[in-house]
């Protein structure tokens, strides 16, 4: 990979997603840093139309995990112990793409911070649903709101991930 001597630049291009995490909470600080970074990201005429409310509480994750899968073995999670919802305001012509941008700039900085993170968007389709409003309630998701992504957050236990190849023939010129 070409080297630019920059470190924003390098974070992108190593930045990975993390399916498997340690228990350990991620620490006060470095949440509260990773989640302004995420309301820092550009969005339609500044109306952030987000919502953002991030759970640590493991019975929770279990129980919503299990209400997904069906199985209590699996984790849609990957068993984060932190887990991030973005939701965004219907309203808003741009929310589903401010949101999806909010939860890029998480990311990254995560991966700066040396935490790991995945970015999940699976599980949005049951919290939108019938099923799903029990869950968006107790998250207090505002009425007309829509859980746009979510972010895994946590510690890997390995830290030997990297990203994937990327098909740079995707670039093209006009």
């Amino acid at each position: 990979m070409e080297s630019f001597n920059n470190v924003v630049i390098e974070t992108i291009m190593n930045r990975s997603s993390v399916r498997s995490y340690k228990s350990d909470q991620v620490n006060d600080q470095a949440l509260g840093v990773i989640l302004k970074c995420g309301i820092q990201a550009p969005n339609g005429w500044n109306h952030q139309p987000w919502d953002i409310v991030y759970v640590q509480d493991k019975t929770f994750l279990d129980e919503l995990n299990l209400a997904i899968t069906g199985n209590s073995g699996s984790s849609v999670f990957y068993h984060a112990p932190t887990v991030v919802f973005i939701s965004g305001d219907k309203r808003d012509d741009y929310y589903a793409s401010d949101c999806s941008l909010a939860a890029q700039n998480m990311v990254i900085a995560a991966s700066s911070l040396d935490i790991g993170s995945c970015i999940i968007a699976y599980l949005t389709d049951f919290l939108n649903s019938e099923k799903g409003q029990k869950y968006k309630t107790q998250l207090k998701i505002p009425e007309g709101y829509e859980v746009c992504v979510s972010v895994a957050l946590g510690y890997a236990t390995s830290m030997t991930h990297s990203p994937g190849p990327r098909d740079a023939n995707k670039i093209r010129k006009y």
